[in-house]
């Protein structure tokens, strides 16, 4: 039997703070020792894959993992693409060319 392998880093996740769990029906997330917890989602130090989180509604605030509350993922995910196009220009591209009026 091959050992599971470790230290890799799926693009965009995060870094569990504490051990989470989910309910029976994996559909809630979950404190330990709260008696729904069934089924361990993360122990302390793993990733939680952007695919998870979604589905959960998990997020990052102030180096600890939240979920539910009022920010829905898809508010989120409007913050970030709003701040990526607030990025400076490329000061690299060529200039677009102006119309000729007439």
């Amino acid at each position: 039997m091959r050992p599971l392998q470790t230290g890799l880093v799926v693009a965009g996740s995060i870094q569990a703070d504490r051990r989470l769990y989910l309910t029976r029906d994996q559909t809630e997330v979950v404190e330990e020792g709260d008696p729904r917890a069934k089924v361990l989602l993360a122990s302390r130090g793993h990733q939680i894959p952007p695919v998870e989180q979604k589905r959960l509604g998990l997020r990052m605030e102030d180096g600890r993992i939240v979920w539910g509350g009022d920010t829905p993922v898809e508010e989120i995910e409007a913050r970030v693409e709003e701040k990526q196009a607030e990025r400076a220009p490329n000061k690299m591209a060529k200039p677009k060319a102006k119309k000729a009026k007439g």
